[in-house]
């Protein structure tokens, strides 16, 4: 009395519906498991329990947004510099699974120049605070 693994195996890039007895043969990248037969006399015990990851990155991501929303990982701290004047140190931060890096910033007259770009006219300006 041996439980019978259904799967199919798209190792050679054709799906090909296959039977083992041994689970562990069932390589986890190529092949899926379609359900399990265990045969107990002459009746037929059938089990549709094949993986069901459809989209599951896209879902993972959903769920980090959900759960997380917005999340500072390192930096990105903000200071006041003078009057009417911040700063920022570069920072990772994380929108559900997608990583946003950061620079440092420096909003005062000291601070790096700030260009603007126009694709309009294709010229760049630098931008006073």
């Amino acid at each position: 009395k041996e439980t019978n693994y259904i799967y199919i195996d798209y190792s050679a890039g054709v799906p090909v519906p296959k039977a083992t007895t041994d689970r562990t043969t069932i390589e986890l990248n190529r092949m899926f498991t379609l359900g399990r037969v265990y045969r107990d006399g002459v009746t037929l015990h059938i089990v549709n329990s094949g993986v069901n990851l459809y989209n599951h990155m896209r879902n993972n991501h959903e769920r980090l947004i959900g759960v997380r929303g917005f999340e500072r990982a390192s930096g990105g701290v903000i200071a006041e510099k003078l009057v009417r004047y911040l700063t920022s140190t570069d920072g990772v931060f994380y929108l559900g699974a997608n990583k946003i890096a950061t620079t440092q910033q420096d909003t005062s007259p000291t601070g790096p120049p700030r260009y603007s770009y126009s694709l309009v006219s294709r010229r760049r300006r630098q931008l006073g605070f």
